[in-house]
Order: C-alpha cells, then structure tokens, then sequence
C-alpha cells in the first residue's frame, strides 16, 4: 500500500517527503507500529521504490526533542525495549519501542 501511494503522489509530482512514526498518544495505541517494524517495511520499501519516490522515515521525539531521521546516524542503540536516539543537537534521548 504505501509503495502504490508513494508512487501514486510521485506521478502526480508530489514528492513523499515524510513517513512519520505514529506518535505515543493515548487511545492510538492501535495505530502505531513499532520503530524496528517501521525501520523493516523501510528497508522494503528502498528496494521497490525509486529515490524520488522515498520518504524519510522520521520521528517527532516527546518533550521538545524534534524531528529526526531514523537513520543509522541518528540511532545509537537499542536496550531493555528501549531506542537511544541522538537529536541533530547531538542530545540522547530514549524512545520505547
């Protein structure tokens, strides 16, 4: 579905910029999939879609702490259910799975 999507917006050139990870927010539980399943269907979708037509799987960090790419330089590490994720400020923040 969102390779279709993402290469639908792209013929309409509307370049998919986003993909956010759902935010931790109450009764959206149901909603939101894990980062290590979201970083998974990335890796998938790098594969089956052109650069162009690939977003940046990114987070909007809790309590002031941006927007960031969940990149290989942004994610340090992953302990007890837990993501260690460096702001671009260079700030550790810890994210639950």
């Amino acid at each position: 579905v969102l390779e279709e999507l993402c290469n639908s917006l792209l013929h309409h050139r509307i370049k998919p910029y986003y993909l956010f990870q759902g935010d931790k927010v109450e009764g959206t539980k149901h909603l939101r999939c894990p980062i290590s399943k979201g970083l998974k269907i990335e890796e998938e979708l790098r594969c089956r879609l052109s650069g162009l037509a690939m977003p940046q799987y990114t987070i909007d960090l809790p309590e002031g702490g941006g927007k960031v790419i969940l990149t290989k330089q942004y994610i340090k590490g992953f302990k007890e259910g837990n993501w260690l994720i460096e702001t671009p400020e260079g700030e550790l923040r810890t994210y639950p799975d």
